[in-house]
């Protein structure tokens, strides 16, 4: 979920996906 974490950080502020798909990454 590298992609879907860049994209959210940088369209909703990594608000989209929880702290847990960050560390994931």
């Amino acid at each position: 979920t590298y992609s879907l974490a860049v994209l959210g950080r940088l369209d909703s502020g990594y608000a989209l996906l929880p702290e847990e798909e960050q560390a994931t990454r």
